[in-house]
């Protein structure tokens, strides 16, 4: 009984941060990044704004990071994973996403 309760919980916000996304073309679960582009919630020159000239050197992936924390945040969703391979920025992107807040 719990589990599913877990799970119900899981699939609405699942389907709240679908819905907040909009549709994808992209067969399957994954969500890329020029359809991300149209979903943002800061970009460039904000992180530049908020962090300083780091804002600027963020690179495009990192930038849907920031902005999947941030639409996290604003859904009032308590906690996220950002998972990739080693190197490509998350502890950059969870600074900035913490300097935007």
């Amino acid at each position: 009984e719990e589990d599913s309760s877990v799970l119900a919980r899981c699939e609405k916000i699942s389907r709240s941060l679908r819905d907040a996304l909009g549709p994808s073309s992209v067969k399957g679960d994954r969500w890329c990044e020029t359809e991300a582009a149209g979903s943002t919630l800061v970009n460039h020159a904000d992180l530049a704004r908020a962090c300083g000239e780091i804002g600027h050197s963020l690179k495009s992936y990192q930038l849907v990071g920031i902005n999947f924390l941030l639409l996290l945040k604003r859904s009032n969703i308590p906690g996220a994973i950002l998972a990739d391979e080693m190197g490509l920025g998350k502890t950059a992107q969870t600074i900035s996403f913490l300097g935007l807040l």
